[in-house]
């Protein structure tokens, strides 16, 4: 999968796919600014990898996206590609985060609402720390120093993700897990010959920020 901008001649957004089963190439416009009657229309809009947040079966394209150019707010888009279909299915949250959040793609919640289908978590970072913002709760978790890298992973495999970043200065995964709450210190490499004991490899971590700060 590819993005690239200029649809038809129009300063839209597109994703150029390449499907395994057929060896087929496809391209699908994925540009909320596109959608009749939309409320975007700033160009900064942030793409994540495809990922299947609502255990469907299928890979979504994600997006967070600006409305407006003189607007703080953004929200979450998502699209659905179906490879039988020639258009995608595209929805979007309510607003929710501010021009300069991150928001980290992961399943948070177990049943999410018509509002939040997928659920949503952005990410501010502040002098002191990194505020998590669910989709909905105005009241911040706050986890994570400041150059900490938020990161989404399942760690107690209860199909939600946990709250955790990556401290490059110790190679480190620290994580609050969904099912308790209660920290977890993980390396974040493989152990060394002979060495016993839980390590976590980052290959393995599900979810990924998108998008950094313009």
């Amino acid at each position: 999968m590819a993005f690239l901008e200029n649809w038809l001649g129009q300063s839209r957004w597109y994703a150029r796919i390449r499907f395994s089963g057929s060896d087929a190439t496809r391209d699908f416009l994925v540009d909320p600014r596109a959608q009749p009657g939309s409320a975007y229309s700033s160009p900064e809009i942030a793409f994540g990898p495809a990922q299947d947040s609502d255990l469907d079966g299928r890979d979504e394209v994600t997006q967070y996206a600006r409305l407006t150019p003189a607007s703080t707010a953004m929200a979450m888009v998502v699209w659905v590609i179906d490879p039988d279909r020639p258009l995608p299915q595209g929805f979007g949250t309510s607003p929710w985060g501010q021009y300069g959040d991150i928001m980290v793609l992961g399943r948070w919640v177990d049943a999410p609402g018509p509002g939040n289908r997928l659920s949503q978590m952005v990410v501010r970072s502040t002098p002191s720390g990194l505020d998590w913002y669910l989709f909905g709760n105005p009241t911040p978790v706050r986890w994570g120093l400041p150059g900490d890298q938020p990161i989404s992973i399942d760690i107690d495999g209860d199909v939600r993700h946990d709250i955790a970043v990556f401290r490059p200065s110790t190679r480190r995964i620290l994580a609050l897990r969904s099912s308790d709450g209660l920290p977890v210190d993980l390396p974040a490499h493989a152990p060394p010959a002979g060495a016993s004991g839980q390590v976590w490899a980052l290959g393995y971590v599900q979810g990924t920020v998108v998008p950094f700060p313009f």
